[in-house]
C-alpha cells in the first residue's frame, strides 16, 4: 500500500523527461506536467488549481492527501496518487477521454435521457464526477451508468428544478422538448435551469447549435460571425443564449456554452438518422432532404460530451460560445455510404427528396411542417470553425473519425433496433 504523507510546497527538481501522473482513484488519471524546478505542477489541461508535488519514485508512489474543498467551492477527492516517471508516452496507454475536467464534482444534467444529456452522464461518470441524472417523471432509470443519482423532476416548475440542483457544482442544461413546443417551452426551461445554477452557485454548461445563425456569410464560420437567425427557432435560440450570456456577465453564473452541429452516435436515431441506419440493415434505398453532396458536418455526441467536460474545466472559455466542429466537413453520400459499408453493403441508393416533398409531408405531419424552416441547413450548411477551442484548451477538439463513430453507432442500433 501507497505511504500517507502530507502536502508539500518544497522545491522539487525534475529533469524535462519527468512526467507527473495525478489519479483520482482508479479510474480518472490526468497527465500533468512539471517545470525543472518548481514547487506547483504546471497544468496542461484538467487542474485548474496548482498542485504541490512532492518527489516519489515509479517503484514506490505516495499517498499525498488534498484538501476536500479547493479555491472558488470546488468539491474535490481528498486523496490522489502522484508519482515521478521517466516517460511520458509509458502513460499514454492510461489516459482516458475524459482526463479533461476536475474530478470530484458534483455534475447535475436536466434533460439526461436526451442525446446529449445522457451523453454527459456516461462520460461524467467514467471520469468519476458524481452525476446526478435529472429526467422528468415519466422517464425511466435503467440506462444511466452504475453509480449515477436520478432524480425525477418536472422541468417546468421552478422550485422543482432549483430542488434537483441543490449542490451542484455544475448544471448542464440539456432538456429539450419536440419542435413544435419550441416557442413556449424551451425559453421557459431555460430560465429554470439559469435559476438552478444560481441558486446553487454553479456552472451552467449549454450545448449551442447553429441555429443562431442563419445562412452562413463564410466557410468555415468562426465565433465572431454575427448571429442573425432566419426561423423562428434560430431565434429562440438566441434569446435562450442572450440570456445566459447576460446572467454570466451580471455574475449570476459562470456560462459554458460549446456550439455543435449536428449530433450522430449511439442513441441517436431521428427522423433523419434512422432511416439510413435502417436501410443498411436491410440492404435498402434510404433517403436525405435536399442536397446529398453540399458539404456538412457531424459530431459524435460522445465527443461533444467529452468537449462539454473540458471547457467546463477551462476558465478562459467561460462566458463565449465555443465551436466544437466534426472531424471534418464530409457530404451527407459519404457519411451514408460509411453507414452501409459498416455492415458490408455496396452503393447505397439514396433518394434525395426537395423542398415541394418537405412541404407536403409537413401538410400532415405537425413535426416535419415544424422543421421544414430548418430545411436551409440541408443546402447552405453551416460548417464550424474550430481553432478557438485549442487555443484556449491546448488541445484540438474531440475528433472521432467518422469512420469508428458509424461502426459505433451502427452496433448500438443493432443492439437496439427491436426496441428503440
Amino acid at each position: 500500500m501507497p505511504s500517507t504523507v502530507k502536502v508539500t510546497a518544497k522545491p522539487v527538481t525534475c529533469t524535462s523527461f519527468d512526467t507527473v501522473l495525478l489519479k483520482v482513484g482508479v479510474k480518472m488519471p490526468t497527465a500533468l506536467a512539471a517545470n525543472r524546478t518548481t514547487s506547483r505542477i504546471v497544468a496542461r489541461g484538467p487542474s485548474l488549481i496548482p498542485f504541490p508535488i512532492v518527489r516519489t519514485s515509479p517503484a514506490s508512489p505516495r499517498r499525498v492527501e488534498t484538501p476536500n474543498r479547493c479555491p472558488g467551492g470546488i468539491r474535490r477527492a481528498c486523496a490522489c496518487i502522484v508519482h515521478v516517471g521517466r516517460s511520458g508516452k509509458d502513460l499514454a496507454s492510461a489516459l482516458s477521454v475524459n482526463r479533461n475536467c476536475r474530478p470530484g464534482m458534483e455534475v447535475v444534467v436536466l434533460g439526461a435521457k436526451g442525446s446529449i444529456g445522457g451523453a454527459v452522464v456516461r462520460r461524467a461518470r467514467f471520469a468519476g464526477h458524481r452525476v446526478r441524472a435529472v429526467v422528468r417523471p415519466s422517464a425511466g432509470a435503467d440506462r444511466f451508468p452504475a453509480g449515477t443519482e436520478v432524480v425525477h423532476a418536472d422541468l417546468q416548475s421552478r422550485e422543482s428544478v432549483v430542488e434537483a440542483a441543490r449542490g451542484a457544482d455544475v448544471v448542464v442544461h440539456a432538456a429539450n422538448v419536440p419542435y413544435p413546443e419550441w416557442p413556449r417551452l424551451v425559453p421557459a426551461l431555460a430560465e429554470n435551469a439559469l435559476a438552478a445554477a444560481e441558486a446553487a452557485g454553479a456552472i451552467l454548461a449549454f450545448p449551442g447549435n447553429v441555429y443562431v445563425y442563419g445562412h452562413p456569410r463564410s466557410r468555415p464560420v468562426l465565433e465572431d460571425h454575427p448571429r442573425e437567425p432566419n426561423t423562428q427557432k434560430g431565434k429562440v435560440r438566441l434569446h435562450v443564449e442572450q440570456m445566459f450570456l447576460q446572467a454570466h456577465r451580471d455574475g449570476r453564473v459562470r456560462l459554458v456554452l460549446p456550439r455543435y452541429p449536428d449530433f450522430y452516435g449511439p442513441g441517436i436515431m431521428h427522423e433523419i438518422f434512422r432511416p439510413i441506419f435502417e436501410g443498411a440493415v436491410h440492404g435498402q434505398p434510404c433517403r436525405w432532404p435536399l442536397d446529398a453532396d453540399a458539404p456538412h458536418e457531424f459530431v459524435l455526441i460522445d465527443d461533444a460530451a467529452e468537449a462539454m467536460l473540458k471547457l467546463v474545466a477551462t476558465p478562459a472559455a467561460h462566458g463565449r460560445a465555443v465551436h466544437v466542429p466534426g472531424p471534418h466537413p464530409i457530404t451527407p453520400r459519404e457519411f451514408i455510404r460509411l453507414v452501409y459499408a459498416s455492415v458490408g453493403r455496396r452503393e447505397p441508393t439514396i433518394r434525395v427528396f426537395g423542398r415541394r416533398t418537405f412541404r407536403f409531408v409537413g401538410l400532415f405531419n405537425r413535426l416535419a411542417r415544424s422543421a421544414y424552416e430548418m430545411a436551409y441547413l440541408f443546402d447552405d450548411p453551416v460548417l464550424l470553425d474550430g481553432s478557438l477551442y485549442r487555443s484556449l484548451t491546448g488541445t484540438p477538439h474531440p475528433q472521432t473519425p467518422y469512420e469508428e463513430g458509424v461502426r459505433r453507432t451502427m452496433d448500438w442500433f443493432r443492439s437496439h433496433r427491436t426496441t428503440s
